[in-house]
């Protein structure tokens, strides 16, 4: 029985891109509607851990269900439990910032507590727990469950995982095409 978390590709949105305090919410909601980058692809060592597993599921975002699509033709199940953690839309900043930078920003007052209209840390820590069951659900001895997610979801469903007594060799990572495969101990 295994589980493999696998981040998405690479977005196709220029999170370089000066943004204003007004304009953040805009943008964030640009960010989840943005696919990958034609020419972000997985390893063939990915694709080949890929074609071993019995069911793939995927989030609900359009940069999840492309790279599931550019990793295997089986069947994928999506849902929005396994979508990103998202980040806080109003910042209390006077002028325009990167787009990255209001990211980061919005991601460490996140964690310290200021969540605004979104979800917060605790409700996070619950939906990753529950996204965690359903993928335990449905592990079984012929093959891996796979999950193409998002960088911080991820790490929260391996933390859940690890909680419930699975183990990977090897950390989550927020790289793109990165993967984590957690074996029941």
């Amino acid at each position: 029985m295994k589980i493999i978390l696998v981040r998405h590709g690479k977005p196709s949105f220029d999170l370089r891109t000066k943004v204003s305090p007004k304009a953040l919410a805009e943008s964030l909601a640009a960010y989840d509607l943005a696919g990958i980058e034609n020419d972000s692809h997985p390893s063939s060592e990915l694709c080949e851990l890929i074609q071993e597993s019995s069911m793939i599921f995927t989030s609900d975002l359009k940069r999840s269900l492309q790279s599931a699509a550019r990793l295997s033709t089986k069947a994928k199940t999506s849902s929005p439990i396994f979508r990103e953690i998202p980040v806080p839309s109003y910042l209390p900043y006077p002028f325009p910032l990167r787009a990255i930078t209001w990211a980061v920003l919005g991601r460490i007052l996140w964690y310290l507590g200021y969540s605004g209209k979104i979800e917060t840390r605790t409700e996070a820590r619950l939906r990753a727990n529950k996204a965690a069951q359903q993928l335990i659900k449905h592990t079984n001895d012929d093959g891996a469950v796979v999950l193409i997610g998002h960088g911080l979801m991820n790490m929260f469903i391996a933390k859940s995982l690890q909680q419930q007594g699975w183990h990977s060799p090897s950390p989550t990572t927020r790289q793109h095409w990165s993967w984590a495969e957690f074996e029941q101990a």
